[in-house]
């Protein structure tokens, strides 16, 4: 004889559902199964953001045709190609004469296309004799300037069109022989008195 507990308290009628099995959720008859499948229609969300970009695109189109939004990208490519000249020249002579001079950098910007490289040059074979002085770019109209602070005196090194073809190539040629023949005059003072700083470099 078999015992049935039957729970007074539920509805006649209530049956509980058949429980799925994970071996079922494979392919139980008429489920439909949704799967991401070569060919498949993308879902509203990812619509969206395909119409978003799209939208963003062309804003992006109209504002580069902009004079002034040109004229900034411009400014900010070339005074980032004076950085890296500044950088490169600066590790050609550590690496050649490091050990007599050493060249140290610190940039600032204060807006696009706005930089300040700070340079400064120290004598090892007498640490308290150094020197101090920067390279500057400064967008002006539709011009950059490259301009040169040391020793109190500030000139300009070089003028170029934001749009001209050979205006990197100017701003890396000043910028070389700025920092090379900066540091070949304080290295012809090496291991000489401090006072001597001041006529290491004459711009």
């Amino acid at each position: 004889m078999r015992l049935i507990d039957i729970d007074a308290t539920a509805p006649a009628s209530a049956t509980e559902p058949p429980r799925r099995e994970p071996d079922d959720l494979a392919g139980a008859p008429g489920d439909v199964l949704v799967s991401h499948v070569p060919g498949a229609a993308p879902d509203s969300r990812a619509e969206l953001t395909s119409a978003l970009r799209e939208h963003a695109r062309l804003l992006r189109r109209r504002l580069g045709e902009h004079p002034d939004v040109a004229a900034q990208q411009a400014a900010v490519k070339l005074a980032n190609a004076v950085v890296a000249a500044v950088t490169q020249t600066m590790d050609a002579v550590n690496a050649e004469i490091g050990d007599v001079v050493r060249v140290g950098l610190v940039l600032s910007m204060a807006r696009p296309g706005v930089k300040r490289l700070g340079l400064l040059l120290i004598d090892k074979l007498n640490p308290k004799r150094r020197l101090e002085c920067s390279l500057a770019t400064s967008p002006r109209q539709r011009e950059l300037v490259l301009s040169v602070d040391s020793l109190g005196r500030v000139a300009e090194l070089a003028r170029v069109g934001l749009q001209d073809g050979g205006a990197e190539a100017r701003l890396r040629a000043a910028v070389e022989m700025f920092v090379l023949e900066t540091a070949g005059r304080f290295a012809g003072g090496a291991g000489g008195p401090r006072e001597g700083t001041a006529a290491a470099v004459d711009w």
